[in-house]
């Protein structure tokens, strides 16, 4: 019994340890239309400004994060590649950024 002691505190040492979840800046796409955004990960009141590019010209949003470093901005667009909303951007002014991508779903209609 005096032998397990050691044994098991060695094996204790050699589990591996799994890395920490990434908690840096991230967008998701909440609500496809009328597009909704989320943020989180962004640093303690981070004033950020979004932009949501498509087909037309650029939407751009100003939010300031909360404490925990969280936002949601809504635009009077759609998350919809072909007549939309393709790509939404997020710059914080103390360094943060994030993007994310609106997924192609077949082929778009011609024009």
């Amino acid at each position: 019994m005096k032998r397990l002691g050691p044994i098991l505190a060695l094996a204790v040492l050699l589990i591996p340890v799994s890395a920490p979840a990434s908690t840096g800046p991230h967008l998701r796409i909440a609500v496809d239309s009328p597009l909704e955004v989320r943020g989180s990960g962004f640093k303690p009141l981070e004033r950020v400004k979004i932009t949501a590019a498509g087909v037309d010209e650029p939407l751009v949003r100003w939010v300031v994060a909360t404490r925990t470093g969280t936002f949601r901005v809504r635009f009077a667009a759609s998350a919809d590649w072909c007549n939309g909303i393709r790509d939404i951007r997020a710059a914080g002014r103390k360094g943060s950024k994030a993007e994310a991508l609106v997924k192609r779903v077949g082929e778009c209609a011609a024009p």
